[in-house]
């Protein structure tokens, strides 16, 4: 089986949700640096983009990189990670119900 790549989650507070996952992992806080911010600049985000996203990434490299985006409205119900999901992905649900994508 090939490593997990990406997994992208869609929360009401991206930040917050990065600093849960990468203490669950293990991982130490993770700012936007370079090289993957002007690699995600340069593919069209915008600094707000970046504000409204949060990011959880295993220093060794071995680990998956986790992306959090905004979600577009106040989470009511499960929430669809389609739209956002690369184009090679599996789309699958956490167990509050939300959708998320592996890559």
């Amino acid at each position: 089986m090939a490593p997990l790549g990406n997994i992208t989650f869609y929360a009401d507070d991206p930040a917050r949700l990065a600093r849960f996952w990468s203490a669950v992992f293990g991982y130490p806080e993770t700012a936007w640096e370079e090289p993957l911010r002007s690699e995600l600049q340069a593919a069209g985000l915008t600094e707000t983009d970046l504000f409204h996203r949060g990011l959880a990434e295993d220093p060794s490299g071995v680990g998956p990189r986790l992306f959090f985006h905004h979600a577009t409205a106040p989470k009511v119900g499960p929430q669809s990670a389609a739209p956002g999901c690369p184009e090679y992905y599996y789309q699958l649900r956490d167990p509050e119900g939300n959708e998320f994508c592996l890559q």
